[in-house]
């Protein structure tokens, strides 16, 4: 099912990441969207993986691509999270872990956490692509995206509700963004600045 809705994620990118673009990623997984992306031959690119797990399996994927990538172990949290750590959740499957308590979710890790704020403003992205297991949310909800001109996020309302989804989709909507309708596809739903077409 991960690979599934990452090809919807991997789709995306080598029509929408540019040569002078500047790629964060939030959430890297295994590295199949970090491959895509890096493949696109962007300006620069960083990714960020919170489940420490994950960290060799996405190496795995770029050496076997023949790619190499700053990868950085952290959890993006919002603006105004108070502490220098956070705690994952994760559970039997590898891949699933998630900063939002789940059902399938037993075990707990602190991370080290990074704040959205202080990664815009030290790698300066003009493309965010974010597959957070629902922190999507708090993250991209009353935030400014200076310089940022797209942004590929996959939605999780099964983990959120719709709630909180809408408010985060009002507010890139009054930040200047627009939904992409022709290149969005099931959760995967890409933003861009209304001045940017696909």
């Amino acid at each position: 099912q991960m690979c599934i809705r990452d090809r919807d994620e991997r789709r995306l990118i080598p029509d929408l990441v540019k040569p002078e673009d500047r790629v964060l990623e939030l959430g890297a997984g295994i590295g199949l969207v970090t491959a895509t992306i890096v493949k696109a031959s962007p300006a620069a690119s960083l990714h960020i993986e919170a489940n420490k797990d994950l960290i060799p399996a996405i190496k795995e994927t770029l050496s076997a691509n023949n790619l190499d990538a700053e990868i950085r172990y952290a959890a993006i949290v919002a603006d105004d999270f108070p502490g220098a750590e956070v705690d994952l959740l994760t559970g039997a499957e590898f891949w699933s872990s998630s900063l939002h308590q789940r059902n399938n979710l037993d075990r707990s890790v602190k991370v080290p956490a990074t704040r959205l704020i202080d990664a815009l403003s030290s790698f300066r992205p003009s493309v965010l692509v974010i597959d957070v297991e629902g922190a999507e949310c708090n993250l991209l909800t009353g935030v400014a995206l200076t310089g940022v001109r797209a942004i590929s996020v996959e939605l999780h309302a099964r983990i959120t509700g719709v709630s909180p989804q809408r408010r985060m989709v009002q507010s890139l909507l009054a930040e200047g963004f627009h939904i992409d309708f022709t290149s969005t596809r099931n959760e995967s739903v890409l933003f861009l600045r209304s001045e940017e077409s696909a």
